[in-house]
């Protein structure tokens, strides 16, 4: 079930047009504009494949002088490391743009993330490309101890259900348009 969800939503997520896309990032963007004003330590991702334009927001979260870590896929977790716009970056093996030469950084020291997906559900379920990445490496913090987890999405990736595995991380909220 998740898989033909998957491939159906990311189809649809690449065939958007770019107008729509634009207005569904600038309208998740303009909604978020308020939860970000009291953090310091965010962490997010480099849009690829449809997903929510992320530019934008890095943009605006350094003109609030925010810290921004992105991620680096490292065995099979992520590691999160200082980014800015002269930030050198690299493909990884799945052609997603990733920090390179930089320092990590403290993954409970992080306020709040945005977390990529396909799709999702009202319970804040969250469908992924299928690699784990994430919930392998949330997973290895305590609740308490993890960032804010917000999903970045377009309307049409809502699912009524998810199905769920024991090790899946579920977000906090989902912003989408």
């Amino acid at each position: 079930m998740n898989s033909v969800i998957r491939q159906k939503n990311i189809k649809k997520r690449q065939n958007i047009s770019k107008i729509c896309h634009t207005k569904h990032s600038h309208k998740i963007i303009s909604n978020l504009k308020k939860y970000l004003k009291k953090t310091k330590n965010i962490a997010s991702y480099y849009a690829v494949k449809g997903e929510i334009e992320t530019a934008t927001l890095h943009s605006y979260l350094f003109k609030l002088k925010k810290n921004l870590y992105l991620p680096k896929i490292k065995d099979d977790k992520l590691e999160f490391f200082k980014y800015k716009p002269s930030s050198v970056m690299k493909n990884n093996k799945y052609k997603i743009p990733e920090p390179y030469r930089e320092t990590s950084y403290l993954l409970k020291k992080i306020d709040i993330m945005f977390v990529p997906l396909v799709a999702f559900d009202t319970k804040c379920h969250r469908l992924g490309f299928g690699g784990g990445f994430y919930d392998k490496t949330l997973g290895q913090l305590q609740k308490k101890d993890r960032p804010i987890l917000i999903g970045l999405a377009h309307s049409f990736q809502l699912n009524k259900n998810i199905k769920t595995h024991k090790f899946d991380i579920d977000l906090d909220f989902v912003f989408y348009g």
